[in-house]
């Protein structure tokens, strides 16, 4: 009987330490569906320059066919940021 609440107990620790883990797979795994589906029409690119204390922001607004392929530009940047690091 007490064996058996041992093992309960450890597992429900690993499941309390594995939520977060899973929690952030499922959400960036949402993130990345609900961009696929819903592509970006309107960007925002803002511009920090630290030499000179500047800060630009520029909007552009696409259509549908350009959203979609501005999220295939995003995830092969991002891709290839994090290939280099």
């Amino acid at each position: 009987m007490l064996a058996e609440q041992v093992l309960q107990l450890i597992g429900w620790i690993g499941v309390l330490f594995c939520l977060p883990t899973l929690f952030r797979f499922a959400y960036a795994a949402s993130g990345l569906l609900w961009r696929k589906l819903f592509p970006i029409r309107r960007l925002q690119i803002t511009l920090i320059d630290e030499e000179a204390k500047t800060k630009q922001t520029l909007f552009l607004k696409l259509n549908r066919k350009d959203g979609r392929s501005m999220v295939r530009i995003l995830d092969d940047a991002l891709a290839q940021s994090k290939a280099k690091t």
